[in-house]
């Protein structure tokens, strides 16, 4: 039977704490937000195309037509009332507000660990 080390019981908590996987993961959904917050200050720039072909043998002769559609759009906001600056505050306030609930978290776990560590080992 192993002996584990208050290092080993860390590590094993911070691969498989369910709360502190949540934390990692909306940290991480608040970073995406944030990046998204921030490309929003680019352009846009659509292309589509549509092809057809039309094939009509009954009227006078074989008539054949293909058809060929092709448009692009590009559009950039110039001003929005300062939503986009708004967003990416937001987002960065998010972005730090999660790192933060996950060191305390964590912080969280290596206290209860210690704890629980010490009364086995010491007690």
């Amino acid at each position: 039977m192993a002996v584990w080390s208050y290092n080993d019981c860390i590590n094993h908590a911070r691969g498989n704490n369910i709360a502190l996987r949540q934390s990692i993961l909306s940290e991480e959904s608040a970073a995406i937000s944030l990046e998204k917050a921030q490309g929003e200050w680019q352009p846009s720039l659509d292309f589509g195309t549509n092809q057809g072909y039309s094939n009509a043998p009954w009227s006078n002769g074989s008539s054949n037509a293909y058809t060929s559609n092709y448009n692009l759009n590009a559009s950039w906001t110039v001003w929005d009332g300062g939503k986009r600056e708004s967003a990416i505050r937001r987002g960065k306030t998010d972005v730090e507000r999660s790192r933060y609930a996950t060191d305390n978290t964590l912080r969280n776990i290596r206290t209860e660990i210690l704890s629980a560590y010490k009364a086995i080992r010491y007690e």
